[in-house]
This record gives C-alpha cells, structure tokens and sequence, in this order.
C-alpha cells in the first residue's frame, strides 16, 4: 500500500491511496467552524465535532482496510503532524508529534 500527497493547503490534505483492491482519494478537512472530516471518493467517511480543539484521531475504512488518520495541530492553527496508517502499514507521515 501507498499514499500519494496530491494536495496541501491549510489544515486540508488530499492523498491518493494504493490498495490491493484499487486506488483511493482521501481527503482530510480540518478548516470548517465547528467539524473535522475525512472524506473518501468525496464522500464523508468520518466527520466529527471539534468545538474546542482539533480532533487527533480518525477511523474508517478503505475498502475492506481499516484506515485510521492521526493528526495533531499547532497552536497558531497548522498542521504539526500527519500519520496516515492503512491495515497497519504507515502509509504517509509528515512532521513530528
């Protein structure tokens, strides 16, 4: 398995997912008032409130993988660190914890 960063904006990620079963794109959305989510093909996989600080873990599925994202955030509203982990293989990592 493999991920492809395809896009990098403020507090927004799109990776392009490798599986045995097919090719994925995963989207994470942390720059909405009030929420968080992680879109899959465009569609809402995991979307959760965060009313006082960000969220540091999301779980859903690729297919028949379970995936899960792990993010932690700046103070001053940036990503410190990235963890995308797929069937247990770490697939994208960025920053430091």
């Amino acid at each position: 398995m493999s991920a492809n960063l395809k896009r990098s904006s403020w507090l927004t990620r799109v990776w392009e997912v490798a599986t045995p079963e097919r090719t994925f794109e995963i989207k994470y959305v942390g720059c909405v008032p009030g929420y968080e989510a992680v879109l899959v093909d465009g569609r809402v996989a995991t979307k959760v409130r965060s009313w006082v600080w960000f969220v540091p873990r999301f779980e859903f599925s690729l297919g028949s993988a379970p995936a899960v994202l792990d993010v932690r955030v700046w103070p001053w509203l940036t990503i410190r660190s990235m963890r995308l982990t797929v069937a247990g293989h770490i697939c994208y990592e960025e920053g430091k914890d």
